[in-house]
């Protein structure tokens, strides 16, 4: 139960900027909990990229991503983006693992009719726009899916500070 209310947590708060996201969350207040022991900053494995979560209003977080590849004294002003992304989230002490669902496959099953879920498509970006309870019966549906969320995707991450 603890690890749902994470995912729970994570899936309803963190704004990435991914192919495939939702205008609306997964989850309403109802369900949020706070996790304090994802604050902090956390090093992607095998790269000098690095996730830091800080606490924001109510129930939610900051995310801010620091790609190395990029000059950080010359790091623009981070700006908010309002959106959702599905993904799996696991949490164990230091360690941090996220697999975020595969847009060409949801693009292939949404194209396919296998999946009916209101979307539109702006400049090669999927954007759900289904209600909450609608991304809620996707997830029970396909969220153990392998191929929906691929394991060989997921972001490893360790805890630095």
């Amino acid at each position: 139960m603890r690890l749902l209310k994470l995912v729970i947590l994570v899936l309803a708060t963190m704004t990435w900027l991914s192919c495939a996201d939702s205008l609306l969350p997964l989850f309403d207040d109802g369900y949020l909990v706070s996790e304090p022991s994802l604050l902090g900053t956390w090093k992607v494995v095998d790269s000098a990229d690095t996730w830091t979560f800080e606490k924001a209003e109510g129930m939610e977080y900051l995310l801010t991503q620091r790609q190395a590849e990029y000059d950080l004294e010359k790091y623009p002003e981070p700006k908010k983006v309002p959106g959702h992304t599905l993904a799996r989230v696991w949490l164990d002490k230091d360690s941090l693992r996220i697999i975020f669902l595969d847009e060409d496959w949801l693009t292939v099953a949404i194209k396919d009719g296998r999946i009916a879920l209101p979307h539109v498509e702006a400049e090669g970006w999927l954007v759900l726009t289904a209600p909450t309870s609608g991304l809620q019966t996707f997830i029970l549906k396909y969220g153990e899916d392998k191929k929906a969320f691929p394991l060989q995707s997921a972001e490893e991450l360790l805890r630095v500070k």
